[in-house]
């Protein structure tokens, strides 16, 4: 029998408290409005607003992203760019576009979304008017689906969708494909597959969940953190990152490793990779990019709630800190509301916690309990 595993917001919670280490920075640089949609290979970053494609070259000069706008065809809102063997897949105004050079074809029409493979070998896959589209190899692979889809993943060997109706669907390709079972995510909103599992992320009563697992295994689980949605997902070798909303903030966390979770000022809208660079773009929901790793990186703007700490204890109502640098920070509530700022000085500091009531909180990226 397949058996759901259901952890608890304090559960994971605890587990974060348990292995807490300070987060590796993230580049910030501000986009020319706000985007919808990133992709990213090894020479460039593409990004999408609704009216506009923009282009930068990799790697990024210590002066800043230089965006280039990018003729684009048809009309109406964009909502998907992404990436293949050189080829832009465009999704505007319902039609997918595929570019090659200053060349644009419309590929097909009446679709809903597209969803892409960090399996740099496994194509693009399109879906709408009850079609589910794979192009890889230069070819469209196409077949009739029963029910709506919410999310896709996909490599070379695997195939996922993730449906609203709480069902999943499993096999090797586009054309074989099984109902597996039924999820407890009624919005399923990214999905990703690697070598080894699967992940799908959305929300459920209000609340960011996705489930992961091997990809072979009769267990499947169900992790359920704060008021918020888990909006994206990507991996890296074997490695899935998750990325969306936590309470009023964004935050991006390796799902491995739950002390990795880093606050941004807004929620996070999209987050993909390029494994050869080992980089990771990601999108926030006004006029952000961030970039992580990879040899793209020639200068540092940390956003605010990055600088570096080290929690030291919680006693006696005070809480025992150092930092790095001086400066204004902010205590974060679990649900991502800010308590307060306050001024720190570099080195060790002391503060009083007297009036914080019971429960997580995170300072400087770092977090600590109060019981």
């Amino acid at each position: 029998m397949k058996t759901t595993l259901y952890c608890t917001f304090l559960a994971i919670f605890m587990l974060i408290i348990a292995n807490v280490s300070n987060a590796q920075s993230w580049e910030r640089y501000e986009t020319p409005e706000a985007m919808i949609s990133i992709a990213v290979d090894a020479n460039k970053v593409l990004a999408a607003s609704y009216e506009t494609l923009y282009q930068a070259a990799l790697p990024i000069p210590s002066s800043g992203i230089n965006w280039a706008p990018v003729p684009m065809p048809g009309s109406g809102p964009v909502t998907a760019v992404a990436i293949y063997n050189e080829s832009i897949f465009l999704l505007r105004g319902n039609t997918l576009y595929k570019g090659v050079g200053d060349e644009w074809s419309a590929e097909l029409p009446l679709i809903q979304r597209i969803a892409v493979s960090p399996d740099k070998d496994a194509g693009i896959v399109a879906w709408g008017d009850g079609q589910i589209h794979h192009y890889i190899d230069n070819m469209w692979y196409s077949r009739p689906f029963p029910v709506d889809v919410g999310a896709i993943a996909f490599d070379c060997s695997s195939f996922f969708v993730f449906t609203p109706d709480n069902s999943y669907w499993q096999g090797t390709n586009v054309y074989d494909l099984d109902m597996m079972g039924a999820i407890d995510i009624p919005y399923p909103m990214e999905a990703v597959c690697d070598d080894e599992q699967y992940f799908v992320g959305g929300y459920a009563d209000n609340f960011s969940a996705w489930y992961q697992s091997h990809k072979n295994s009769i267990f499947r689980y169900l992790r359920v953190m704060t008021p918020g949605m888990l909006n994206t997902c990507t991996s890296i070798g074997d490695t899935i990152w998750a990325a969306g909303s936590l309470g009023t903030k964004g935050c991006i966390f390796n799902t491995e490793d739950l002390s990795s979770i880093e606050i941004f000022p807004q929620s996070i809208t999209q987050i993909r990779s390029d494994a050869d660079q080992n980089l990771l773009v990601a999108i926030d929901c006004v006029n952000s990019i961030y970039l992580r790793g990879g040899s793209t990186i020639n200068s540092v703007s940390r956003i605010e709630d990055r600088h570096f700490v080290k929690i030291n204890s919680v006693a006696d109502d005070y809480l025992l800190f150092s930092s790095e640098v001086s400066g204004e920070y902010q205590i974060v509530t679990s649900t991502g509301a800010t308590l307060r700022r306050i001024m720190v000085h570099e080195g060790n500091n002391k503060l009083s916690i007297s009036e914080l009531k019971p429960g997580v909180y995170f300072l400087g990226n770092e977090k600590f309990i109060v019981r």
